[in-house]
């Protein structure tokens, strides 16, 4: 049970087509996790120097509510397989905040904290020296801070967070290839969180437009255009992959597995529109449980799992990943994939041999505290 309140804001529900309440079909390209490569060691002790925020920080909105836990017993969960369904809906909460959310809450079980000395088993990957396709010049840039998210430098005490502890990383999104699609991202193994019991999922972050690098529709047509209308005849829509806001993913899972494995997983895509995080940069994101969508995968696809199967299979989630996507959880080289009806060109044979540049959607995310509570 969630037991304090927040100052905060305006309610913000996410779609594919930005702030709305609605959801929309949309092409899902599935994420190739397995290039997941986790490259930096935990830290578990956090360390005693203190940061301050160079932006002064407006006045807090009134207090806002926590809105209550709402009945999940008879409700279907979206279809993992439609983009517009992963995508949060209109019982989900966004309450955006001028100020830090230093508010001690209540959470059954925390994968970071910043009141709390316990910050959960977590660490962060990199894949800047295994990946072959991205130019060595890309590789220097991404392979030091703040991409690395070593805990000795992103974890930090921050004086407008009250002196307590966030830790920031920047987390990158191919536009071109998949592999490694998810350049880097956060790992955590709590290995305790009982899926059937919960009732919601907490997440207070802060996003920073001035260190997020979130290419506009030009740039990316730039990158991609003349190539895709060549092979494809047609004219390439920048927007089929991206539509500027944030896009962030947590998705658990009940354990590690080769992809030919059936596992048990949910994924949550947040959006959020940059324009409205100018200045009140915090955010607290609650997911209900009816907004997640459960399923298994095995093999890259997925078949949903509904609520009540979740609550008979009384099943313990070991993983959850936080990874940068792209709004329609679509890559240039799955579109092309889609548009080509060449039986003697293959995409997968030729694709490396176009040579395109890569480019990547930079998102800066600092947490403050994410967890889950139990009903």
């Amino acid at each position: 049970m969630l037991r304090n309140y927040l100052v905060p804001i305006t309610l913000i529900l996410s779609s594919c087509g930005g702030l709305s309440g609605t959801s929309e079909n949309q092409t899902n390209v599935p994420a190739d996790l397995a290039d997941l490569q986790n490259e930096e060691a935990a830290d578990s002790a956090p360390p005693s120097n203190l940061e301050s925020d160079p932006t002064p920080i407006p006045s807090p909105d009134p207090v806002v509510p926590i809105p209550s836990p709402d009945e999940t017993a008879n409700v279907v969960a979206p279809d993992p397989n439609d983009m517009g369904a992963l995508l949060l809906g209109e019982n989900v909460t966004i309450m955006r905040s001028a100020t830090c959310l230093t508010e001690p809450v209540e959470l059954d079980v925390a994968l970071f904290d910043n009141a709390r000395s316990d910050y959960g088993f977590w660490e962060a990957w990199n894949n800047a020296n295994v990946d072959s396709s991205v130019s060595a010049e890309l590789k220097t840039q991404y392979s030091a801070d703040p991409y690395l998210g070593n805990k000795d430098v992103a974890l930090q005490m921050r004086a407008y967070c009250d002196n307590q502890s966030t830790f920031k990383i920047n987390l990158l999104r191919k536009f071109g290839n998949w592999q490694s699609q998810h350049f880097n991202g956060l790992v955590f193994t709590d290995g305790a969180l009982r899926a059937s019991q919960l009732s919601h999922v907490l997440m207070d972050i802060a996003v920073d437009n001035q260190l997020s690098v979130l290419p506009s529709e030009d740039q990316v047509s730039a990158v991609f255009a003349d190539t895709f209308q060549a092979i494809t005849g047609q004219a390439f829509v920048p927007t089929d992959i991206d539509n500027g806001n944030y896009t962030f993913r947590l998705e658990l899972a009940d354990r590690d597995a080769p992809a030919e494995e059936r596992v048990l997983k949910s994924s949550i895509f947040i959006q959020l529109d940059p324009a409205e995080y100018a200045e009140a940069r915090f955010a607290r994101i609650i997911v209900p449980i009816s907004q997640m969508n459960w399923f298994y995968e095995q093999n890259y696809q997925s078949t949903p799992v509904t609520l009540q199967e979740l609550l008979a299979l009384n099943a313990t989630l070991s993983k959850a990943i936080i990874t940068a996507e792209t709004s329609e959880n679509a890559l240039v080289r799955g579109l092309l994939d889609q548009a080509v009806d060449d039986p003697d060109f293959s995409v997968d044979a030729n694709f490396d041999a176009l040579n395109l540049p890569e480019i990547f959607k930079d998102q800066h995310l600092e947490l403050i505290r994410i967890g889950f509570i139990y009903q």
